[in-house]
């Protein structure tokens, strides 16, 4: 299951011998950027798909990578085992240069890192500190008792990816002789080589995607990109967008004039019918 550009899904539910077992998988805050600041979290809870009850006593075996598309043979951001004895487990992350640090006691029989009473496991390293997506590779090792154990080609396994949006302050451009400053936030991968016109009064810029269209007509994607601008200089303009030359309009181009009063808001909300279009044609 995948869901590119989201910061929270409940994935489709995998066999727990008799019961069938969906993880719930999210990045909180929900709008989590690379200024938001302060510590970030990422929470897992195995449950039954049935009577919605949380499993108990889960051994979480996770690897977060960065991008949709993780260069073969990279070593992960994290890669360990986490036990949970309530099954609610929340890596609490604090962004930061260096190499990763897990603060915790492992389990002697299961060599996992054990949740505290409420759950939660501290890390420190590079791990949410950079925007756009990341990949999250899932297995159960065991669950209901601390000893009991899968066969390891019989564990659950999930894969999905979330995302951190990447924040682009852009200062001193120039419009109709005036200067202003602008805000470009991407909620699904790093921005690049973005441009202003002057002259026409164009914006553009790319973003990196991973064009395998039998991979996106299976699952969910959202792509969300926004841009901020002075109201004093474009709060009455008429605005013409397009995604890789298609031009987008209705639901698609979200214009929010309320939000904040000195700058109009202009969301880019791509669902998975127009990325496959896209995908297509591209």
């Amino acid at each position: 299951a995948y869901g590119d550009g989201l910061t929270q899904e409940n994935l489709p539910p995998a066999s727990l011998g008799n019961r069938e077992g969906s993880l719930f998988v999210k990045i909180s805050p929900p709008i989590y950027t690379t200024t938001t600041g302060g510590d970030a979290y990422m929470q897992f809870r195995l449950f039954d798909a049935k009577t919605n009850e949380t499993v108990q006593h889960v051994t979480y075996d996770i690897s977060v990578s960065k991008g949709a598309n993780p260069v073969e043979g990279e070593k992960p951001l994290v890669r360990d085992f986490f036990h949970a004895h309530n099954g609610l487990l929340t890596l609490k992350v604090e962004p930061a240069n260096g190499s990763l640090t897990i603060f915790g006691d492992r389990d002697p029989f299961q060599a996992a890192y054990v949740a505290d009473p409420g759950g939660t496991i501290n890390i420190k390293g590079p791990v949410l500190q950079e925007g756009g997506l990341y990949r999250f590779d899932i297995q159960i090792f065991g669950v209901d008792n601390d000893r009991n154990i899968f066969v390891p080609d019989k564990a659950p396994k999930f894969e999905t990816f979330l995302s951190v949006g990447d924040v682009f302050n852009f200062e001193n451009l120039k419009y109709e002789g005036k200067p202003f400053n602008t805000t470009l936030i991407s909620y699904y991968d790093k921005i690049d080589d973005f441009k202003f016109n002057s002259t026409t009064g164009q914006f553009s810029w790319s973003m990196p995607f991973y064009y395998d269209v039998q991979r996106l007509e299976k699952n969910p994607i959202f792509v969300h990109e926004e841009i901020k601008l002075p109201k004093a200089l474009f709060g009455s303009s008429i605005f013409n967008a397009t995604v890789n030359g298609q031009p987008i309009s209705g639901r698609t181009l979200a214009i929010d004039p309320f939000t904040s009063p000195n700058a109009v808001i202009l969301h880019y909300l791509i669902n998975k019918n127009d990325v496959i279009k896209i995908a297509n044609e591209w």
